[in-house]
């Protein structure tokens, strides 16, 4: 007769059953990537100028260029450094060739950097600008 101590046989069936914890960390990471809000560029911090002839326009292809009262500029929502603003325009001007600029720059903003995004997207082959406002 073959006889096993308990010591033996605690260590032969110990095993950890992680497949409960795989459970449930994947539907935490279900739940969170529900619950996650992803920013829009339309929540950023840009005070537009007022004018009192402000008309709202749809276009059909639109790159918009968003600069904040410090000077940081994006294009379509993504941050981008002033010395790869040429290279971005370039690429959304491949991207869309008949689009059009819209640019919403706060009023704080300096006109000479305004000035240097209408440059840019005229080089990288854009015709056709709009600069947002709001209505008083």
């Amino acid at each position: 007769m073959k006889f096993h101590t308990a010591a033996s046989n605690d260590s032969s069936r110990l095993a950890l059953n992680i497949m409960p914890l795989i459970d449930v960390i994947f539907i935490l990471l279900i739940f969170f990537a529900v619950r996650t809000s992803f920013n829009d560029s339309s929540e950023l911090d840009v005070d537009l100028p007022q004018a009192a002839t402000a008309e709202a326009k749809q276009e059909n292809a639109v790159v918009r260029v968003i600069i904040t009262a410090n000077n940081s500029i994006y294009v379509n929502g993504m941050p981008t450094m002033a010395s790869e603003l040429n290279e971005q325009l370039k690429q959304e001007y491949e991207k869309a060739q008949n689009a059009s600029v819209v640019i919403e720059a706060d009023k704080a903003t300096q006109h000479g950097v305004v000035v240097s995004v209408i440059d840019a997207a005229r080089s990288a082959g854009f015709e056709s600008f709009a600069i947002a406002t709001d209505k008083p």
